[in-house]
């Protein structure tokens, strides 16, 4: 996902259990959430449902979080997802077969479909992440229709490109009154309902409605998720935010996570972090922490 998907998975960068327990053994306080999710589709790793579970034994309070694009063939692996009460956020870029297999590569529409019914158990009901971008922007309504229908949260992300993202800013401008209205159609479908539901106040820059939406990190003044979230990569490489961002803090690997946490490379970005180009147009809102 995100362009990863383009590599093969290579066992090079799944997560060791000695990189897991490191992590897990410095972290300086119980976190309210544990994201499992990495730059890819977790629930590749051959031991995920392991390394879940033992998240989950030192943080019995903690709620796991976990992004996916459910192509999972395993039913036992999303039975074990619904069981944990694993607070999901399914990555789906159309609600038309046809449209999603087209937008994501490998994807099946069948598979995606079969596993959000068997999700219907969960207590702590799924979020939709729909991705807004050239090939879906028409399909934004027919995604919340989707996601009411099965008693889903819904957060309108929007694409990142960091070269080639004109043709779409063009196309957001030229279809801006579509997307207000887009707006007020979603908000009617989800007003009374005690389902989420993000959109964001701007598209690439461009203001599409203040009322009732969310504003974009990359919009604000000091963004929030560098004060309330930490990233740990497989190869131990501590960087700020969920995001991908490439800024790295350092590694937990070469020293301590508490002397990472309190370096001058760290201090630097909390201080000048919208001087870097990729939280510049940061299009998080939060609602995933």
């Amino acid at each position: 996902m995100c362009g990863f998907g383009g590599k093969p998975a290579s066992p090079k960068r799944f997560i060791t259990w000695q990189t897991l327990n490191l992590i897990l053994d410095q972290v300086p306080s119980v976190p309210e959430r544990v994201r499992l999710n990495g730059r890819g589709e977790s629930t590749i790793h051959p031991a995920f449902i392991p390394m879940m579970e033992h998240v989950q034994s030192r943080y019995p309070q903690s709620i796991i979080n976990l992004f996916s694009n459910l192509m999972v063939t395993n039913k036992d692996l999303v039975y074990s997802l619904a069981e944990k009460e694993v607070q999901l956020f399914i990555s789906m870029d159309s609600p038309n077969a046809l449209e999603l297999e087209s937008i994501r590569r490998g994807a099946r529409f069948s598979i995606l479909e079969k596993n959000i019914k068997r999700l219907a158990i969960m207590k702590r009901r799924p979020h939709v992440v729909f991705t807004i971008q050239e090939a879906n922007l028409h399909r934004m309504v027919d995604m919340a229709r989707y996601c009411i229908d099965r008693n889903m949260h819904i957060i309108f992300n929007t694409i990142r490109r960091d070269e080639g993202i004109e043709p779409f800013i063009e196309m957001v401008q030229n279809k801006r009154e579509e997307l207000a209205e887009a707006y007020r159609l979603i908000h009617a479908l989800y007003d009374g309902t005690e389902l989420n539901c993000l959109l964001p106040n701007s598209i690439q820059g461009i203001i599409i409605q203040e009322n009732g939406t969310n504003q974009t990190f990359g919009g604000k003044k000091e963004c929030p998720a560098l004060r309330e979230e930490l990233c740990i990569l497989h190869n131990g490489a501590v960087t700020p935010c969920n995001m991908f961002n490439p800024y790295e803090y350092g590694n937990i690997l070469q020293e301590r996570l508490g002397v990472i946490l309190e370096s001058e490379k760290r201090r630097w970005f909390l201080e000048n972090n919208k001087a870097h180009s990729y939280c510049a147009n940061c299009a998080c809102m939060g609602g995933t922490a």
